[in-house]
Order: structure tokens, then C-alpha cells, then sequence
């Protein structure tokens, strides 16, 4: 177990665990940039969240002020009253982590999948793999399925960020704002390739183990139920490469987007395994209505989640009606409106009126409201932030 304060960023806490060959697991792709008591108050999710689950599953105590400026010590079934909370309740001080060893062998693998339900299949048989692989001392620790769009034009994980000339950068920019403007039309390109299997979907997995043979024998396996399910084998360097850059956020050219007249931002949702499909297939036409849009899928202990990720020309105002649309479409459809980005102001919807499909009326109810009366009851933290 580490013990580590709430401002201290992720990069530090891993280069210390490193020096004695540990890791807490948790690796958001805001690494350098986020805090372990941001971790705590976000419900925040990491790369290997498929083996280690969220910072929920990994915290094993937190520390903190409440509103009657006294210290509280929770664990267990009481760190609920500060988990997702968004610093409503406490003022967090400490928190205590998980750690465990970190295994010698590294191997990545990439597929690819003609078809969405074929992907799906693959997706739904890996929290039993991940189990099966674990007992012979191998870890499955990531997976990611990336759209058409979102592979190779968006997120690109597979690139290498490169530097391009102040004048060329700024004509990509402007290019892709008029690209933006014709999102519905680029849908109709995409679906064409899709029926055509020539739009495929392309899956990253990491497996790590101290024992090489049982890394090469399980790779063997998540290999073969890939092909099962109609899945064929890719570069093995594509899911390396993002491995080596996946916490290269580059805000800089987002805000040179923006400057642009491009909005750039992201959108993460939680569905039903039986809703995913239809999840993705509704919240993507929604944002082609509007602009460019790609995904991921990835997995969060047993449960799926949907990273968006879109582009579209406007401002503020057009922001806000979409962010919106998109709730209220995630409401309609079952599928809870964040996954691992909180619920902060825009995702409470109009009239605060949507905070409760975030993790479910249970949560909000039974656990968050009482939370709060208990540990702040004069309202004195973040008193905009999830409460009205």
C-alpha cells in the first residue's frame, strides 16, 4: 500500500512506485496533468482499467475535512461517501493506494474486425479471459477498440505526434473546420465502407506476466478468440505505439483548433453490454448531425464504456445545445451519462435535471445526498457541483 497527498500528480506518484518496482495500475491519459484526489472525486478510469478496475477498486483509504472542519478517516463501505463526490463532501487530504508489483514481460497485440457485433462478441469474452489468464500469473491489462474515423483520422493512436510548420498546422486546422461542416455526408461515406468491409475496427490489447512462456501461450489464446469471432491478426507495433504514447495530450493544438473556429472535445458513456451497439450507433449519428465524431470502446473490470471523441465548427452556445441532445439521447436509450469524467456542470443537464442517470438514481438518492448532509450540511463545498 502507498500512502500519497491529494495534489500530488499521477507522473510523480508512478516514478516513485517505480523505484521500488511497483504500481498502483491506475494510468489515466492525464497522467501528468491530474491529481490522486482528483482520482477519488471523479470516479476517474485508467488504461488498465480492464485488470485493475477504476480508482475506486484501487483506493483502500481516504482522509480528509468535512464541512464542520473536522478530520474523517473513511474505508471500506464509508469511502462511497467521497468516491464520484467532486469535493461535495471533504476536502481530501490523503489517500491510501493499492500497490502491486510490476511484471517483466510486456506483449501487444492488434485486430482487426470487419464487423461491429463480431467485435462485440470478442469484447464481451475478455473479462473471462482476463480471469482464466490471471491464474497462470498473466495480466490482462488493456483493451481498446477503435472506430474507422477514430483510428486513423481523429485519435490516431497509432501515430507518432509530429511537429508540422506553423503555416501547415494552421491550413490543417482550417481544413479540418470545413471537413466539419459536412458531418452527415462523411456518415454516408462511412457507412458505405462499412458494408463494403473496407471501414474495419481495430482492437489494441496489452498482457504483461514475469513468466514469458505464460505470456506467449496466453497471447496464444486471446489470439484464437479473436479469429472465433471472425477477428484477424494486425501489426503487433500498432498497439506498441500507443502504448509508448498514450499520455502525450497535446492541448496546445486544441486550443489552436479552437482559435480556429474548430470546438474539439470528448464524451464518455456507460451502456448495458445489450445496449452497446445500439448506444454507439445513436450517440454517432447524433454527433454527425452536427460534425466529425469517432470512438473507442474499452472495458472497465466486466463493464463496457464509449469514448467519443468530436470536432464541429461553432460556439459556446451550439456546445451546450449538443452536449444536451446527447444526455437526453443517452437517457432515452438506458446508457448512464459518464463513465469516468464526473458530472461537474455539463453533464446535469438542463435544469439540473439529468445528475441522476450519471451513475443511477440509487446512487444519487441513497448514497450521494446522504453523504452530504452527513458530511457537509451547510453546503459550504463546491455548492454548484452536482447539488443544486
Amino acid at each position: 500500500m502507498v500512502m500519497a497527498e491529494a495534489g500530488v500528480f499521477g507522473d510523480r506518484l508512478d516514478n516513485f512506485l517505480k523505484t521500488h518496482e511497483l504500481t498502483c495500475g491506475h494510468y489515466p491519459a492525464s497522467l501528468s496533468i491530474s491529481t490522486v484526489g482528483g482520482w477519488v472525486s471523479t470516479k476517474a478510469s485508467g488504461q488498465y482499467s480492464l485488470y485493475f478496475g477504476n480508482i475506486e477498486n484501487i483506493v483502500e483509504a481516504v482522509e480528509g475535512i468535512n464541512g464542520r472542519a473536522e478530520m474523517v478517516h473513511l474505508e471500506g463501505k464509508e469511502l462511497k461517501k467521497v468516491l464520484r463526490m467532486e469535493g461535495t463532501t471533504l476536502v481530501i487530504v490523503r489517500v491510501w493506494l493499492k500497490v502491486v508489483s510490476i511484471p517483466t514481460h510486456n506483449l501487444f497485440q492488434s485486430f482487426q474486425f470487419n464487423h461491429s457485433d463480431d467485435l462485440e462478441r470478442f469484447l464481451t469474452d475478455l473479462p473471462d479471459w482476463r480471469n482464466r489468464l490471471n491464474l497462470t500469473g498473466v495480466r490482462l491489462y488493456s483493451v481498446r477498440a477503435y472506430d474507422y474515423l477514430d483510428f486513423n483520422f481523429i485519435s490516431k493512436p497509432h501515430r507518432h505526434d509530429s511537429t508540422k510548420p506553423r503555416w501547415l498546422e494552421k491550413v490543417t486546422f482550417l481544413a479540418e473546420k470545413q471537413i466539419s461542416r459536412f458531418g452527415q455526408t462523411l456518415e454516408k461515406i462511412v457507412a458505405t465502407l462499412e458494408k463494403r468491409n473496407s471501414a474495419p475496427w481495430t482492437c489494441l490489447t496489452c498482457l504483461a506476466s514475469d513468466d514469458h512462456q505464460a505470456l506467449t501461450e496466453g497471447a496464444a489464446k486471446i489470439e484464437q478468440a479473436a479469429k472465433s469471432c471472425n477477428g484477424q491478426t494486425a501489426d503487433p507495433a500498432l498497439a506498441r505505439t500507443w502504448h509508448e504514447n498514450r499520455f502525450k495530450l497535446n492541448y496546445e493544438k486544441i486550443t489552436k483548433r479552437f482559435q480556429s473556429g474548430l470546438v474539439v472535445d470528448t464524451f464518455d458513456c456507460r451502456p448495458y453490454w445489450h445496449k452497446l451497439a445500439e448506444s454507439y450507433r445513436l450517440i454517432r449519428h447524433k454527433f454527425f448531425q452536427y460534425g466529425l465524431v469517432g470512438a473507442h470502446f474499452g472495458i472497465d473490470l466486466d463493464q463496457p464504456y464509449i469514448y467519443f471523441t468530436f470536432a464541429f465548427p461553432g460556439k459556446k452556445e451550439k456546445y451546450d445545445q449538443i452536449c444536451q441532445e446527447i444526455l437526453e439521447l443517452c437517457v432515452r436509450n438506458s446508457t448512464f451519462t459518464t463513465h469516468h469524467h464526473g458530472i461537474g456542470k455539463a453533464k446535469r443537464g438542463t435544469a439540473d435535471a439529468l445528475a441522476s442517470y450519471a451513475y443511477g438514481v440509487v446512487w444519487l438518492k441513497d448514497i450521494a445526498l446522504s453523504a452530504k448532509k452527513e458530511l457537509d450540511p451547510e453546503n459550504i463545498f463546491n455548492p454548484a457541483n452536482i447539488f443544486k
